[in-house]
């Protein structure tokens, strides 16, 4: 893809990120896309991070408090 085409992409997925991602009922993700700040300010009030049983270690699970208010550990 040439430079034009890849600027034009980019710019249509950020307008459907930022149409679609605040009227989601809910979204799933993984925790590396969950804590990362851009995305923390497009969210609503309710996802659900999915991670590789035990990968999540400690790290991980506090920058979610840190993030969220509401948060719930699922094992």
């Amino acid at each position: 893809l040439n430079k034009d085409t890849k600027s034009n992409i980019r710019a249509a997925v950020k307008v459907g990120f930022r149409y679609l991602v605040p009227r989601a009922t809910f979204i799933c993700t993984t925790l590396s896309i969950g804590t990362n700040r851009k995305f923390d300010l497009a969210l609503p009030s309710h996802f659900v991070t999915l991670d590789e049983a035990g990968q999540a270690d400690s790290v991980d699970t506090v920058e979610l408090y840190s993030h969220y208010w509401d948060v719930k550990i699922i094992a």
